[in-house]
């Protein structure tokens, strides 16, 4: 920091990776023997004898299928509004969309610690140690309108965050020193608050049914970090309808593979002593004990297969593929894992040919399903 900042307040917070923690969340409803459809849109739904008609659309083959529901939720997060026109609901509450961005450059400073910036407009831009070797600045805070999946970060985003730092730290960063950024839409329930960082980030539910059957959940704002909670107030009021529903039990129930950081990477160490400090450790964070599940028997590095880069080997990769819902480079480089940070272009290359034709020749063969 400069010497001008004389007094800091340090405090202790948690972190997690939310794409992993959405997708351990489908796994967990896989478990439990519910069904995940991928790359599927909701087209339209309409109640009919008590009971919810759905029409999906696969976005891969353009085939549509209906199911039908005794209940629906719509968590749709930026899409509820679309989502609730294509079922022919009306609702007089609205989400205002807010984006924020984040930025990658290298290690601005050397620990564990991250920080939190005070800035002239009010706001707080926090940096972050990020995966060793680079520093995680954001967010920031614009009202967005279009098509949430199409964010991305603006030329004004990144000199705003890039000048916050340079207020605070000797370190300087231009916006040629990022490496990556990336954009996500909070979807902020409409309070009428003029200002995008007064906005509330509490939700609103939106419940009715028909004639005390097929009710219709849907959810306006709300944060994933108390996406737990908010699931718990809609699924207690949906207990109504589902006399034998045993009510909360989440708190008390850990997601698929959970298990002490420490133990974990003991048991891995034990188990695999020939396998790289480097990798079981992030194998630890991204896997826990699901890890056994793809290094099963091997005892030796050549057990891995194919080496695409950067510690990724075949047997993760063919794992992602059945388990995680893997179809594309992308969905391993950049959600599934931040590899893409540490693959070269040609890795990237040779990683995105072998899971093109590998998920080809699953599917066609019937040993793999994107509706699980």
């Amino acid at each position: 920091l400069k010497p001008a900042f004389h007094t800091v307040f340090e405090y202790s917070d948690v972190w997690v990776d939310d794409a992993r923690l959405v997708l351990l969340n489908a796994q967990g409803v896989r478990e439990h023997g519910g069904t995940i459809y991928t790359r599927t849109k909701v087209i339209s739904g309409s109640r009919k004898d008590g009971v919810w008609h759905i029409c999906l659309e696969d976005k891969i083959t353009g085939k549509t299928r209906e199911v039908t529901s005794k209940s629906l939720v719509n968590a749709a997060g930026p899409w509820v509004t679309e989502v609730l026109s294509g079922l022919s609901e009306k609702s007089q509450k609205r989400v205002r969309l807010v984006k924020g961005s984040h930025i990658i450059v290298p290690a601005i400073y050397q620990g564990e610690q991250a920080y939190i910036l005070q800035n002239y407009d009010k706001r707080v831009v926090f940096i972050i140690p990020f995966l060793g070797n680079y520093s995680l600045i954001g967010t920031t805070e614009v009202d967005y309108t279009g098509d949430p999946s199409l964010a991305a970060c603006s030329d004004e985003e990144r000199e705003y965050l890039c000048q916050v730092v340079n207020d605070h730290f000797k370190k300087t960063v231009s916006v040629e020193d990022i490496i990556w950024e990336y954009s996500g839409v909070r979807p902020l329930f409409e309070d009428k608050s003029s200002d995008a960082r007064t906005a509330t980030r509490d939700y609103s539910f939106e419940f009715e049914d028909e004639n005390g059957k097929a009710p219709l959940i849907s959810v306006f704002g709300g944060k994933l970090t108390t996406y737990r909670k908010l699931a718990e107030h809609a699924m207690g009021r949906m207990a109504r309808y589902f006399p034998t529903a045993t009510g909360s039990w989440t708190g008390k129930h850990f997601l698929p593979g959970a298990q002490r950081a420490d133990q974990c990477l003991h048991e891995l160490q034990k188990n695999y002593p020939w396998l790289p400090n480097s990798i079981a450790i992030r194998f630890v964070h991204s896997y826990g004990s699901l890890t056994h599940e793809f290094l099963g028997e091997m005892t030796r590095i050549r057990d891995l297969g194919i080496h695409f880069g950067s510690g990724l080997y075949q047997c993760e990769v063919d794992y992602l593929i059945h388990k995680e819902w893997v179809m594309e480079a992308d969905d391993l480089l950049w959600r599934r894992s931040k590899l893409g940070l540490f693959l070269s272009a040609e890795e990237s290359g040779v990683l995105a040919d072998y899971i093109q034709s590998s998920v080809q020749r699953a599917l066609s063969t019937g040993m793999l399903s994107r509706i699980t």
